[in-house]
């Protein structure tokens, strides 16, 4: 992953940054790649864009729609580059840019997959915020059918309250605590979209305690207290759920930041020493 900024949510300009956020250097992204292929694994790039005003991705409005895509495309077609000139496998073309992705800007969009596809020859995924059944991103991006693969990034809540039973959390996949069954919703989701094969391209917990209630939750003051046997349990019914349904073909899992957080007191999505990274390793 790596990070380019807009200024503000309605600006026209996406660009590296050095001050606060930083954006990691072209050099650091490809002796990444190289160091990630010299396990032996696969890559997938996954360049981001965030403001620097605070508000999310998802809701950026930016004052000039084809100014911003002119900008977005520039800044799309370097790591498409990028991933060529280094063997990358996959590439994700955008990230959770809900105020732009539906079908008023099809005709930008598709414009902006031809140009990503004369630069890199691989499969394209986008990644879709997916934290509800009901009308979130994922069910009304415009260009899935130009894609190779459906991404979702699968935030969906699952119980109302902190430290459930791995039971519970397994129920709550299909009657969550919005009565949502998640897993009836991806399952039509994927017999509607049967060219393009659907992935998490993000999912993950925090190690605390409530972690489950609302994934997506990054920043709540109020979870505070450590707790790997939830995030634990959450790894683990994700696997028992989905390894028995059709419709999610993998997922990736959301963070792995380095170098490795102090497990004692992280409170953040990392599993890295963590009883959940043994869950990863035991279903791979």
């Amino acid at each position: 992953m790596v990070t380019y900024y807009m200024p503000t949510y309605i600006s026209t300009t996406i660009a590296p940054t050095s001050g606060g956020p930083s954006t990691p250097s072209d050099a650091d992204v490809v002796a990444a790649i190289g160091e990630v292929h010299a396990m032996g694994l696969k890559v997938m790039l996954k360049p981001h864009v965030d403001t620097l005003d605070g508000y999310w991705r998802g809701q950026i409005a930016p004052t000039d729609v084809n100014a911003w895509f002119t900008s977005y495309d520039g800044f799309i077609v370097h790591f498409a580059q990028l991933a060529e000139a280094n063997g990358v496998e996959m590439l994700c073309i955008g990230t959770e840019l809900a105020s732009m992705s539906g079908s008023s800007y099809l005709t930008n969009w598709t414009n902006t997959i031809r140009q990503i596809r004369n630069a890199f020859s691989g499969p394209l995924v986008y990644a879709a915020n997916a934290a509800s059944t009901n009308g979130d991103e994922y069910t009304s991006v415009s260009f899935w059918n130009q894609l190779d693969v459906i991404g979702l990034d699968a935030y969906f809540s699952l119980t109302n309250h902190a430290r459930p039973t791995l039971r519970e959390l397994i129920s709550a996949w299909s009657s969550n605590k919005n009565g949502e069954n998640i897993v009836a919703a991806l399952e039509n989701f994927a017999a509607a979209h049967p060219n393009q094969p659907v992935i998490f391209t993000e999912i993950g917990y925090r190690s605390v305690a409530g972690g489950n209630i609302n994934p997506w939750d990054w920043n709540n003051p109020a979870l505070n207290q450590a707790d790997t046997t939830e995030q634990r349990d959450c790894y683990e019914a994700m696997y028992e759920v989905w390894s028995q349904q059709s419709a999610i073909k993998g997922n990736f899992w959301w963070a792995w930041p380095v170098p490795a957080p102090n497990v004692s007191t992280d409170t953040d999505y990392s599993t890295w020493k963590k009883p959940a990274e043994g869950i990863e390793q035991t279903w791979q």
